[in-house]
């Protein structure tokens, strides 16, 4: 082994000597054994300006970390490179392999890149991090891209340059993990090191970038890991801060910084005043209260009363200490200002304060994620995932890898709850559609208990759902279409009264019976809280087609008591009172929150004028926000409650009812026109 050694040494020194200084130094071999250094070779090849305060052995546990870091690396680099050469088959499960595939890419490079980060004060591994964030952020964007505009299979150039864009990943990865160990251990002692002069290093460089715009064969990327002291491409100098790694492929995406420029263009062609911008770019406190209108002392609520759109943005990237002013900003903007407004606004304030305010940085970030996480599922549109997605290239190109995950992750779920809402979920249909068949039989033949338990159940599955933007968007336009969950909501709630109807006039001899059952039920609902299907249940027992009929005189006063709860005099007040007083988990009766939200709607205008013009009327948005606050406070606590395969057969999702005017024949048939009512309720 010692000869062995010897002869391999005697080739390299020959090889040195006719090369002299267009030898680049040989990659570190990726073992502790080959690592170890005598202290003599340590201290003889020592740079002056690097820490070698480390003891030895903290010096190969640090090596061998980024050697399995890079491995972890590599391992994502060749599944994704793997899915990359599969497309064609389910093109859209394909896509989001590639977009995960591509996440985890970025997920492993991040915990690199974070290991060793007092290197990253030298000129060369700057720049080599540089090229990597680069070819790291056009390979996370044409995955995404991917993912959520296809990509035709012919189009095989595209294919190629993102081969070519992972090749560039991989060797970043490889030059920074022998960077940061050559900085730990100083250079191999037997390559003689010397600088590059100016026009050699400008030659290397060219030829580095024309290199690595080539493409790569389907296993080059292993290929380059199992031989890296063979690789063809020359590595660069490693101990000269001068020197810099190869170039990364020229983009083949449109940069964040393009995407930038242009929304710039757009907004000033739209005729966007220049004041606009300056407000967005504010960071001193002062200046921003200057511009706000405050309330009076006595008022309830955030003290601001009023303000321009981009003040009120700014004003709740500046609040520290008033969490309740962002929160009621974060719940009612979209009444004055559209999500892809405000995140492209935030997106334009965001580098603005990176360096030098970076607690006003941290909370535009942060303001930002509340954002994109509190987004409907119906709002992220075409255009709005294009921008996210710019957003999260243009961190990754800063090498803000930890916040592009942060965010990228929550796109991503995000856009899983719009799949899932597009392809509704199996529950949701009709029992009928599923292959299970209703069950034959009576309401009598189930405890009570568990009929209110069951449709406890089924409420709260739909219940929680609701995204509070939908409940405010619905009181102010009625749009079924951007109101996805709360029409589904609403749509069981008449599906239930309907079938309570039916139930009561298709069973002449039970109705008695079925009436006390119902009102049984009632009480059950009211002990687990579940107000939705309590008033779903008592609207079908005082629907016109029931109430002209004749009952027995106890059920007609029971049907009254239970009715209390409801009573519309001084504004609900029972019912007010009940639900205040409840302990969640609880399901409200959304009837009432619309109605509150469309009185403050109406009864308050939009805009107010002030000293400064016309500003938001942001003491609206407070009144809003009381409402709004209070159904998300039942939203966080859920029940524990299990499905009942029998009862909920014999419910067949309530599908089992009839039109209102068939509803009215059955009705007139049990008792006709001109029959008077023998008692009265």
């Amino acid at each position: 082994i010692d000869t062995e050694m010897y002869s391999q040494r005697s080739q390299l020194a020959s090889l040195t000597m006719r090369l002299k200084d267009k030898l680049h130094p040989p990659r570190i071999k990726r073992s502790v054994e080959k690592i170890k250094r005598t202290p003599s070779q340590a201290s003889a090849n020592k740079p002056h300006d690097l820490d070698l305060t480390a003891t030895p052995p903290l010096q190969r546990k640090s090596v061998c970390v980024l050697e399995e870091q890079e491995r972890a690396v590599l391992s994502a680099l060749r599944y994704f490179k793997k899915l990359l050469d599969t497309l064609g088959g389910d093109q859209p499960v394909m896509n989001s392999l590639l977009s995960g595939s591509a996440g985890q890419v970025l997920e492993t490079v991040h915990n690199l890149v974070q290991l060793e980060p007092h290197i990253h004060n030298s000129k060369t591994v700057t720049c080599c991090l540089s090229g990597l964030y680069s070819s790291l952020a056009q390979l996370i964007h044409w995955a995404d891209q991917l993912m959520l505009q296809g990509i035709v299979l012919e189009e095989k150039e595209a294919i190629a340059t993102v081969v070519v864009v992972t090749k560039a990943v991989l060797d970043g990865v490889k030059e920074l993990v022998r960077l940061a160990a050559e900085r730990q251990d100083g250079p191999s002692p037997s390559s003689p090191i010397q600088p590059l002069s100016p026009k050699d290093k400008q030659n290397r460089d060219r030829r580095d970038s024309d290199q690595s715009l080539q493409a790569v064969g389907q296993d080059e990327i292993e290929d380059q890991h199992v031989s890296p002291e063979h690789s063809q491409n020359p590595e660069p100098m490693a101990t000269t801060e001068e020197s810099a790694p190869p170039k990364p492929p020229k983009p083949f995406l449109c940069t964040a910084a393009d995407s930038s420029k242009q929304g710039k263009e757009c907004n000033q062609s739209n005729g966007e005043d220049q004041e606009e911008n300056e407000e967005l770019l504010l960071v001193s406190r002062q200046e921003v209260l200057d511009r706000l209108t405050m309330k009076s002392e006595g008022e309830e609520g955030p003290g601001v009363k009023a303000a321009s759109p981009d003040i009120l943005l700014v004003h709740a990237t500046l609040t520290d200490k008033q969490v309740l002013y962002c929160e009621v900003f974060l719940s009612t903007y979209r009444t004055f200002i559209s999500p892809h407004d405000v995140i492209s606004k935030l997106q334009f304030r965001y580098p603005t304060s990176a360096h030098t305010f970076p607690k006003f940085l941290k909370n535009t970030f942060l303001l930002l994620v509340r954002v994109v996480d509190e987004l409907c599922s119906i709002e992220l549109d075409g255009d709005l995932q294009l921008l996210l997605m710019d957003l999260v290239f243009s961190l990754v190109i800063k090498g803000e890898l930890g916040l592009a995950r942060l965010l990228r992750s929550n796109i991503l779920s995000k856009l899983e709850e719009r799949r899932q809402m597009i392809e509704s979920p199996s529950w949701l249909r009709p029992l009928s559609a599923r292959g299970v068949a209703a069950r034959p039989g009576s309401l009598l033949d189930f405890k009570s208990h568990d009929v209110a338990e069951q449709l406890t159940f089924m409420d709260s599955k739909l219940f929680y759902k609701i995204e509070l933007p939908e409940v405010l968007l619905w009181s102010m336009e009625q749009n079924e279409e951007r109101s996805p969950n709360l029409t589904e909501f609403t749509q069981h709630f008449n599906n239930v009264s309907f079938w309570c109807v039916i139930h009561l006039l298709e069973k002449a001899q039970e109705r008695e019976k079925l009436v006390l059952k119902f009102l049984k039920v009632m009480k059950h609902l009211r002990k687990l809280n579940n107000f939705n299907s309590y008033l779903s249940i008592l609207s079908a027992l005082d629907s016109a087609p029931l109430r002209r009929l004749d009952w027995q005189k106890h059920t007609a006063e029971a049907l009254e008591e239970f009715s209390a709860l409801i009573d519309s005099s001084s504004s609900f007040r029972t019912y007010r009172t009940a639900l205040s007083e409840v302990e969640p988990p609880c399901i409200p009766y959304l009837g009432l929150i619309l109605q509150d939200l469309t009185f403050v709607h109406l009864g308050n205008p939009d805009r107010l004028m002030t000293s400064q013009g016309s500003m938001v009327n942001f003491s609206k948005r407070w009144q809003q926000f009381n409402i709004l606050d209070t159904l998300r406070s039942f939203q966080q606590i859920c029940y524990s409650l299990q499905p009942k395969s029998e009862i909920s057969s014999f419910f067949n999702d309530f599908s089992d009812h009839l039109a209102e005017e068939a509803l009215w024949e059955l009705s007139l048939k049990i008792r006709p026109r001109n029959i008077p009512k023998t008692n009265q309720r």
